[in-house]
C-alpha cells in the first residue's frame, strides 16, 4: 500500500491473499470463514459500503513496514524481536537459531499437511540482496518509516549492514535499487561515524542521505552515488582560484560558503554565504572586485569583494551549475551545467544572453582564452569544444580523452588549451 500509495483493498481480494500467505491450511472455503468474521469485527481497518478496507491510520502501515525492514536488515532490536517469537508450533527442544525474515515465516508441512514445529527464533539475519531489492530497496525510505525504523534497530551488528552495502559492489542500479542508499542512510543516522574508514569503492549507494555523516577516510572511488545528498559535506573544498593580481585566493566548499584569503599572510578576510547547497566553482573578475560562485542549487551569485555583499543572483539554469568563468575583459560570465549547456551572462544586468548547445553530457569546466575571443568547455562526453564568443558558434571539437573532463586552462598566448 505504501509503495503504490493505494490505501484500500477490496474484500474480494482477501481470500486469494490469505491462501497465498497461509498455503494449504486455508485452501478450503470453510477455512476462510473465521477470517471473514474476524475482518468484520476488527477496528484496525475501516470498511466502506463497497467493501473496501482502509487502515484506520496510515501510521499502522508505516509501523509494520519499518518493523519488517529492520528485521530484513538483520538489525531488529531484541525487545522487538520478542514480538515475532510468539507463535504456534514452536519446538522448544532445540537451541534457538537465526532466521532471515522470509525463512522464518515460511511454514513447513509434513506429508499429511500438518504444520511442522519451528525452532525458536534467536535473531533475524539479513535477507539476500535479491530479496532486499524488491522490499527495502524498492524506493527511498519515507521520513515516517525511517523515524519508526530507527527506534527499532540495534546496530551492534552494524557489520551486517556494511556487508549489505558492500554486496552492491559491481552491480547495476537495476540490480540494486535503493538497497545500498537506504542501508547507508540508516547506518549514519544511528551513528554518524559508522562509515569512517570503510572501503565502499565500486558500490551502488543510490539516494543516500549523508547530510550529517562524518565520512572520514571513506573510499568511495568509482561508487555510484546518484541522487545522494551531501548538503553538509564536512567543508570539502570543491574550487580554488587566484585573483589576477595573485594577492588573494577564493575557495568554495561543500557547505555553500565562499572564503577569501590574503596570500601574503594566509589570513581569511571575507566569508560569503547565501547558496543553499555546495559551491562547485568560484572565479575572480579581472579587477578582483567581484567573485562569481556557482552551486548545486542551480544559481550563480556575484559578490562584492570589498563589502562582502551579494550583488546579484543569476537564475535560469534548471540543473547544477558546475563551473563559472569571467571573461578577462569583464563583460561576460560563462557557466557550464549538468544539463549539457553553456550559458553566457552579462554580469552587470544578470541576463543570460546566449546559450551554447553542443555537448551531449554534463559540462564540468569552462575557461576563457586570455584575449577573451574563445571559450573552451569540457564535459563528461570526453570532448572539449572551442566556441567563438562573438558568434557563439563552435570553432573546433577536441577529442582524445577516454574519461570525463574536469578542468580546462589556456596558455597565456591564447594558442593552446589544456
Amino acid at each position: 500500500m505504501l509503495s503504490t500509495d493505494q490505501m484500500s483493498l477490496n474484500y474480494r481480494l482477501f481470500p486469494d491473499r490469505i491462501r497465498r500467505l497461509f498455503g494449504s491450511v486455508v485452501q478450503e472455503e470453510k477455512d476462510l470463514d473465521h477470517w471473514h468474521y474476524d475482518m468484520m469485527g476488527q477496528t484496525m481497518l475501516i470498511r466502506n459500503a463497497d467493501g473496501d478496507y482502509t487502515p484506520a491510520h496510515r501510521s499502522l502501515l508505516e509501523f509494520f513496514v519499518a518493523y519488517k525492514f529492520a528485521a530484513e536488515l538483520g538489525v531488529l532490536a531484541n525487545d522487538f524481536t520478542d514480538l515475532a517469537r510468539v507463535r504456534f508450533q514452536i519446538n522448544h527442544d532445540v537451541a534457538p537459531v537465526d532466521y532471515s525474515w522470509s525463512s522464518y515465516f515460511s511454514r513447513q508441512v509434513d506429508a499429511a499437511g500438518e504444520i511442522l514445529p519451528t525452532v525458536v527464533l534467536k535473531r533475524f539475519i539479513s535477507e539476500s540482496l535479491e530479496k532486499l531489492r524488491v522490499t527495502f530497496g524498492q524506493a527511498p525510505l519515507t521520513k515516517a518509516v525511517m523515524d519508526l525504523l530507527l527506534g527499532m534497530v540495534d546496530i551492534d551488528p552494524e557489520e551486517s549492514v556494511i556487508k549489505i552495502i558492500e554486496g552492491t559492489r559491481g552491480k547495476s542500479e537495476d540490480e540494486v535499487g535503493y538497497v545500498g542508499g537506504n542501508a547507508a542512510t540508516v547506518l549514519v543516522k544511528v551513528d554518524k561515524a559508522a562509515l569512517d574508514g570503510r572501503d565502499l569503492s565500486g558500490t551502488v549507494i543510490k539516494g543516500a542521505d549523508f547530510t550529517e555523516a562524518s565520512l572520514r577516510h571513506v573510499n568511495l572511488a568509482q561508487a555510484n552515488l546518484v541522487d545522494s545528498i551531501f548538503t553538509k559535506l564536512f567543508g570539502a573544498i570543491f574550487s580554488v582560484v587566484y585573483s589576477f593580481d595573485s594577492q588573494f585566493v577564493a575557495t568554495g566548499d561543500g557547505e555553500g560558503i565562499i572564503r577569501i584569503w590574503k596570500v601574503a599572510t594566509g589570513e581569511e578576510i571575507l566569508t560569503f554565504s547565501g547558496h543553499t547547497n555546495a559551491i562547485l566553482s568560484v572565479d575572480f573578475s579581472h579587477d578582483s572586485n567581484k567573485v562569481a560562485s556557482s552551486s548545486h542549487d542551480r544559481t550563480i551569485r556575484l559578490w562584492d569583494t570589498c563589502t562582502g555583499k551579494c550583488l546579484t543572483i543569476l537564475q535560469g539554469h534548471n540543473s547544477s551549475v558546475n563551473s563559472v568563468s569571467f571573461c578577462p575583459q569583464g563583460k561576460i560570465l560563462a557557466s557550464g551545467t549538468l544539463n549539457e549547456s553553456v550559458g553566457l551572462w552579462c554580469p552587470f544586468t544578470g541576463e543570460c544572453w546566449k546559450t551554447l548547445q553542443g555537448h551531449t553530457k554534463s559540462v564540468s569546466a569552462v575557461a576563457f582564452s586570455p584575449d577573451g575571443k574563445t571559450l573552451a568547455s569540457g564535459a563528461d562526453d570526453q570532448t572539449v569544444i572551442l566556441w567563438d564568443i562573438n558568434s557563439g558558434k563552435c570553432r573546433k571539437i577536441l577529442q582524445g580523452h577516454s574519461l570525463w573532463i574536469r578542468s580546462i586552462a589556456f596558455s597565456l598566448d591564447s594558442i593552446n588549451a589544456y
